[in-house]
């Protein structure tokens, strides 16, 4: 029976694009980051509403904002990504998250998204950051170099996982949602809301079921 109930449940959550919080993600000891990359505008509502429900107490966004603007292929969209980053941002700074950590990637306007923000840090590529007793390596783009910190976040491309210094936890924010306690260094990663390569322009829409 219960096997059935879960059934549904995913499929419900499928449908309707709600994030599914098993049991293993609850069991994550606060305080959690939440790491995502390379997100087109559509999936917001579904990152809200998982930071939310995991009482989320770090975000990081590594790059790419609306990753379904292309500015440096289509610079003339800048208006329409500043208008709708706006929204975007003001939303997400109302989250009830401590901090936010930003790190522009190659289809942003960093000037923009820092006069945007209120209470985000805006960083550069390749950056260093200190949370709880671990330290964090972010960036934009992969760099196949020797980095010394105990995990190393990223976006902008696949594949999956890339060779780095021993040690490390090497997280991609494009193929899944990287979930990280500081309590203990588990992670735990969750599926970005259906759609989602394709508004990237990763994959062609499939057409039909």
């Amino acid at each position: 029976m219960f096997s059935v109930v879960e059934g549904f449940k995913s499929i419900f959550c499928s449908l309707f694009n709600i994030p599914r919080i098993s049991d293993a993600l609850r069991r994550l000891e606060p305080p959690l980051v939440l790491h995502v990359s390379d997100t087109p505008g559509f999936s917001y509502p579904f990152i809200y509403r998982l930071a939310e429900e995991i009482q989320a107490d770090i975000l990081i966004h590594t790059g790419d904002l609306i990753d379904d603007i292309k500015l440096e292929i289509r610079p003339a969209e800048l208006g329409e990504y500043t208008r709708r980053l706006k929204s975007i941002l003001q939303k997400l700074e109302k989250l009830p998250v401590k901090e936010i950590y930003l790190v522009p990637g190659n289809h942003d306007d960093t000037q923009t998204v820092m006069s945007l923000v209120n209470r985000s840090a805006v960083l550069p590529e390749k950056s260093w950051i200190e949370l709880e007793d671990y330290t964090f390596f972010l960036s934009h783009k992969f760099y196949d170099l020797p980095v010394d910190a105990d995990f190393y976040l990223f976006g902008h491309s696949l594949p999956e996982m890339t060779r780095v210094h021993p040690g490390t936890v090497v997280l991609n924010g494009i193929p899944f949602i990287n979930i990280i306690s500081l309590s203990t260094g588990r992670t735990y990663t969750l599926r970005y809301p259906s759609g989602t390569d394709s508004a990237r322009k990763l994959l062609l829409p499939r057409i039909g079921l």
